[in-house]
């Protein structure tokens, strides 16, 4: 996909996945991985339970920085995510 393919998508995306029919997140197995204020790398483990009663896993790594007028304070700067082996969506 080209970049504004892929920009297109999650712009179309947002908000698809919310209310009763949205997952119940949570995240596990958070870790500092380096800091350099006002920079951070933290790696978790995002779990997905959704309404249908599917399950998945992907574990996330996220480059953020500090940010006082920034939501919450902190500006995601970079997310990458993998799904864990046999945590995936299923693909009928």
């Amino acid at each position: 996909m080209t970049r504004s393919e892929i920009l297109e998508s999650l712009r179309a995306a947002h908000g698809s996945a919310t209310g009763d029919h949205g997952p119940r997140i949570s995240i596990r197995d958070v870790r500092l991985i380096h800091k350099a204020p006002p920079i951070a790398t933290v790696r978790y483990v995002e779990i997905h339970d959704w309404s249908d009663g599917s399950h998945t896993e992907r574990i996330s790594t996220a480059l953020l920085e500090a940010d006082p007028d920034a939501p919450d304070g902190v500006l995601w700067l970079h997310v990458h995510e993998t799904w864990l082996p046999g945590m995936a969506p299923d693909r009928d």
